[in-house]
């Protein structure tokens, strides 16, 4: 959910893969549960990197190189370009094993509530996905439909560049903002219908992580 929305991965001189995650001054919250909820993987320290002007500081922090993420890597970066390949394998798997936490993570990182332009209420959600291929965008949209969250591909353009973002139908958002209410913290709220579930800050306890150590090759 996270390498879906405002993360990335950075791969070190030995080939080793890091997990990067990073949020403005207005979003520390929802980066410290984030944060929090990876017990038992080492953590860098928290960087803060002021901007210029009145916009927000920004916070970023790395995990340690992760020999056991490597196949996240690949299948996010592949080639010399940036991260915009979707492996439909890997969603389908981490969406049967925790749609919850998926769909959370990814919303609040990269989702937002949507406007007619008629003026009236949000009742409708969309997921940036500028990064992506249409061809994967299309398919994350049928396989959501399949799944419970009426979607499509919309066609947008920014700086006269075309793309297709994700957007939930009325009924798609109702279904998706009652799957992870209880995963949105207070400052992150405003994303969500007014009937999603209450925040519960136990949701993000999610285990801690066993360190593995094999012999050296």
């Amino acid at each position: 959910g996270a390498m879906l929305g405002d993360s990335s991965m950075v791969r070190s001189a030995y080939g080793r893969w890091s997990f990067q995650f990073g949020h403005a001054n207005d979003q520390r919250e929802w980066l410290n549960l984030k944060l929090g909820s990876l017990k038992g993987i080492p953590l860098n320290p928290v960087a803060e990197y002021k901007r210029k002007g009145n916009a927000q500081n920004f916070f970023q922090c790395r995990t340690i190189p992760l020999p056991s993420v490597d196949d996240i890597g690949k299948a996010f970066y592949r080639g010399k370009k940036k991260k915009n390949f979707i492996d439909r394998y890997l969603f389908q798997e981490s969406f049967y094993k925790s749609r919850e936490l998926l769909l959370a993570t990814w919303y609040m990182d990269d989702g937002c509530k949507v406007s007619y332009s008629n003026g009236g209420p949000a009742r409708a959600a969309r997921i940036a996905t500028h990064c992506f291929r249409v061809e994967d965008v299309i398919w994350l949209a049928i396989f959501l439909t399949k799944n419970g969250y009426d979607s499509y591909a919309y066609p947008m353009s920014i700086n006269k560049k075309r793309y297709w973002e994700l957007r939930f139908t009325e009924d798609g958002a109702i279904a998706l903002w009652n799957t992870i209410g209880r995963y949105v913290p207070q400052s992150m709220r405003h994303k969500l219908g007014e009937k999603a579930p209450l925040f519960d800050e136990d949701a993000w306890d999610i285990g801690t992580a066993i360190a593995h150590k094999a012999p050296a090759r």
